[in-house]
Formats: structure tokens, sequence, C-alpha cells
């Protein structure tokens, strides 16, 4: 499928944020990547979401083509992407993001009257909670999002626990992308999640005014499953999906469309049922 592509550089207060557009007529949906990545990490979903939504796919501050910082948390760079979609008359949009950009998305749901809220490999920061409850840091590999630089070797094993789906392409663009990240967006992000520099995601997700799904990896190693499964409810859907690792957009594109479309489909006809 060939996809109307545009790509634009938005300037905000915290610097030029890139965003690859893929017009449709179908409603607004917003992706945002992980640490450490970029636009592209989308790019098997996008061919399975782009008949059925209107894209904008976006770097993340640091990251990409989206310019370097001074400093990094998750509510400037929440703020700074909520001011570039609104440049770009994006109201009301549908949010999808794969962990870091999980984080974002949840602040900028808070920020955006959003649609929906699908997040990936995600898992929500809450005060009250140990970030070792939240995240694995037995995982050795894991830790190279907290560093500055990383060995191509290093690299190479974190990818082959993050990805279920593996090939010498994705292996290049995942050790591609983790070194043009501005080195100090790891460790700035860091310091600022260990210092509490965070609103309490998990009441955010509970307070939305829709039901939220959050899809992890049968064999995602970086995310602590018990914590997961402590906060499944009806209000925040914790689902396991098959055949996958930590991108699961790029492990299973079609399972996550589905969900998604499934997930807009309840929500019209509940609507339409209160009318």
């Amino acid at each position: 499928m060939k996809l109307n592509q545009k790509f634009q550089l938005v300037s905000t207060p915290l610097g030029t944020i890139a965003i690859n557009e893929y017009a449709n007529s179908g409603e607004d949906l917003v992706l945002l990547h992980g640490n450490s990545a970029c636009s592209k990490s989308f790019d098997l979903l996008a061919l399975e979401l782009a008949e059925h939504f209107h894209l904008y796919i976006v770097d993340l501050p640091g990251h990409g083509l989206s310019s370097k910082c001074d400093h990094y948390n998750l509510l400037t760079m929440s703020e700074a992407i909520s001011i570039a979609l609104l440049k770009l008359k994006v109201h009301c949009p549908h949010l999808l993001a794969h962990s870091l950009g999980g984080h974002v998305a949840t602040h900028l749901s808070a920020l955006m009257d959003s649609k929906s809220l699908t997040l990936l490999g995600y898992a929500p920061l809450n005060p009250f909670k140990k970030v070792s409850d939240i995240y694995n840091f037995d995982l050795k590999e894991a830790m190279l999002y907290c560093f500055e630089s990383a060995s191509y070797n290093d690299l190479k094993n974190l990818y082959q626990i993050s990805h279920f789906v593996k090939s010498d392409e994705s292996l290049k663009q995942f050790t591609t992308d983790y070194k043009n990240t501005d080195p100090k967006f790891r460790g700035l992000f860091t310091q600022s999640v260990g210092e509490g520099k965070f609103l309490n995601e998990y009441e955010i997700l509970k307070k939305l005014p829709y039901k939220v799904d959050i899809l992890m990896g049968e064999f995602d190693q970086q995310l602590m499953w018990n914590y997961l499964s402590e906060i499944n409810s009806d209000k925040i859907r914790v689902q396991k999906v098959a055949n996958s690792s930590h991108y699961v957009q790029s492990d299973n594109p079609r399972q996550v469309k589905e969900t998604l479309l499934e997930k807009i489909k309840i929500q019209a006809h509940s609507v339409n049922a209160s009318l």
C-alpha cells in the first residue's frame, strides 16, 4: 500500500519536533515511540493503520530528527508535543504509544482531550510503588537505557531480548536509533524519574473517560508482570500479546491494529447507545 506521507518540523518552546504525517480521511491517531528509538519503529504498524486513520508519528525531543534540548522530563516533553500537534490543528486525537512514549502519552492525555489511549510495552509510573516493582532492574541489558553510550555487542543483546521477530535490517535501525539519540537524554530523563519528577500515571489512567488498553508482549522481560496484573481492572485492561517481546508494534502489528479498531468500535457503540 502506498502511503500519502508528509514530513514536518514544528517549532515549540522546547525545540523543533519532527512529525511524519500519513494523510487519510479517518480520525487522527498520534503515535509516540520508545526510549532511544524514533518514528521508524512504527513502520510496520503504520502499514496496518494507514487505511483506517490519519497518522501523526512523532519523534520525541532528543530523538530521530527532533532537536536536542537542555533538559528532558515527561512534563516538558508532553507539553512540547501538545503544542506541536495543536499547530497542526490536531484536536481530540486517538493516542498510541510504546514504552517511554507511553509515559509521554499518559501525560499528554491529561493535556489534550484525547479519544482513546493504547499503550504498548508500558507500565504506569506510581509514586507509591518502587520503580523496581514496575521495571525489571535485574535485566542488565535494559540498563543501557540509562547510559549515555553502549557498545555494539551490548546493543545487539538488548535488541535480541526486545524483539521476537528479528532481522538484520531492524537490528541496524535499532542500533542507529540508539546512537542518534541525544546521549544526555538517557541520563537526564533517568535522573528526573529517579527524583520523582512525574505525575501519578496510574491515577491519570483511572480518571480518563474511557478504558485504557495496555498491550504487553508475552516474552517482554523489561516490565514486571505482577504489577501489571495487579492494576488490571475495568478501567485499565492489560493484555498479553502472543509472539511478541517488548517491541509489540513490530512483532505483532496486526494484533495491535485489531485491538485498537475493536476498542474504537466499542466506544462508538457506547456513545451512540447513550444518545
